[in-house]
């Protein structure tokens, strides 16, 4: 039996990733994750080391565990066993000493978590590139509540440089993914979580250098984004394969509804909702693409030059996207005029009718027009007049137009 507490598992392939659907088959060659934008301390100095956890994502079952690289390590990629049968078995932390932004020994892992010796196990690691280690994780958890798959979001030592892990796939339905991490001027120096016979739930331990002496007199706080910031139209790049989405985003406190479009292909378009942390200044979200039931979740933030850059993934891909985008304008205000009387033109139905979505479809300025919205199969809305071309005008839940074939009463 392969002892992960002794050895680095190397040589072990990943997954096949499975086709994906709609916005999906965009996300499906890059790993998402967390994105951070807090600055990061000098390592230099006067500095004070604060220890602390993340939130472990998964079910409340197993006992709980804390493992942490030794004085001058940090957390550079995880171990883990693949049961195949019962899903994530075990984990292992994997540590790299470091002196300064440089790694100075070799990667070792730590003892397992879990139970390694399951039928038609297969031995596997995520791994960060060379000079960076884990400033946080992305886990995603099955609907019984065990974690299922996992990818660490790596960054640069000493710099604002961000890559990506695959993520360690074991094939099981997904209920729910959440990122955590350790926010800037932090790094991974080890895991906490909790484990039984499987791995019941995964979070990263932290490491903060701060400095112990007042900042000097030049240094000033810069606000972090508020959802207000992040109001209006983007033209955004998925990085590496240049698909390009228009963003609309419209804010309400600190939430943010968006309205996302491909102008390339319309079968992409879907919502976004989320909402900016009054802490960091990240616009964490989820999405849906009603025509191809795609779905996911990921982060933006803006940086300091005003830039949109992010990260998303869909929920059942292993793999995921950077992202980034421009502000262009203002977002367009949304209709909240009053419907006007009903009357009969001669074309259609003289009323207010119920009826629902037959299918996913979408919701028109009018017909043949621009998408203004998007219904889910099932979901009610409100007939006010079908035309003799197949269109059908609703006042609920927006105004607009909706192919006839897609509704039923």
């Amino acid at each position: 039996m392969l002892n992960l507490s002794a050895v680095r598992i190397v040589g072990a392939s990943q997954h096949t990733t499975r086709a994906l659907n709609g916005w999906t088959r965009v996300l499906s060659n890059w790993v998402c994750a967390a994105l951070v934008l807090l600055s990061i301390g000098s390592f230099a100095g006067q500095a004070v080391a604060q220890i602390g956890p993340t939130e472990i994502v998964g079910g409340p079952g197993g006992a709980a565990f804390t493992d942490q690289c030794p004085d001058g390590e940090f957390l550079t990629g995880i171990n883990y066993v693949d049961g195949q049968s019962v899903g994530l078995a075990a984990i292992a932390a994997v540590c790299t000493p470091f002196a300064g932004n440089r790694p100075t020994g070799t990667e070792h892992a730590l003892r397992i978590w879990g139970n390694p010796n399951v039928d038609r196990r297969a031995d596997y690691y995520v791994k960060c590139p060379l000079s960076m280690a884990a400033q946080d994780v992305s886990v995603r958890v099955a609907n019984d509540n065990f974690v299922r798959q996992f990818a660490l979001i790596c960054r640069a030592i000493d710099a604002h440089d961000y890559k990506s892990t695959t993520y360690a796939e074991v094939n099981v339905g997904i209920a729910y993914a959440k990122n955590v991490g350790c926010g800037g001027g932090a790094l991974a120096i080890g895991i906490v979580g909790r484990y039984g016979t499987q791995v019941d739930g995964l979070g990263l331990l932290c490491k903060t250098m701060a400095n112990a002496s007042p900042p000097p007199p030049q240094e000033t706080t810069t606000a972090k984004p508020q959802a207000s910031d992040y109001a209006g139209v983007w033209e955004s790049t998925i990085f590496d394969v240049n698909a390009k989405f228009r963003i609309i985003m419209r804010a309400d406190g600190d939430k943010i509804t968006a309205d996302l479009i491909n102008e390339q292909d319309t079968r992409d378009n879907g919502i976004l909702t989320g909402t900016v942390s009054a802490k960091t200044g990240t616009l964490m979200y989820t999405y849906t693409e009603p025509q191809v039931g795609g779905s996911g979740a990921g982060y933006f933030i803006i940086r300091p030059d005003g830039t949109l850059l992010g990260y998303t993934h869909y929920t059942n891909s292993s793999q995921a996207m950077k992202w980034g985008g421009v502000r262009t304008g203002d977002a367009p205000p949304q209709d909240t005029t009053a419907q006007p009387p009903i009357t009969n033109d001669g074309n259609g139905d003289n009323g207010t009718n119920g009826a629902t979505a037959a299918n996913d479809t979408t919701i028109y300025d009018q017909p043949e027009g621009n998408d203004v919205a998007y219904l889910q199969a099932g979901d009610p809305v409100t007939i006010t007049s079908c035309n003799g071309d197949g269109w059908c005008k609703i006042s609920k839940p927006r105004k607009g137009w909706v192919w006839g074939e897609d509704l039923k009463k």
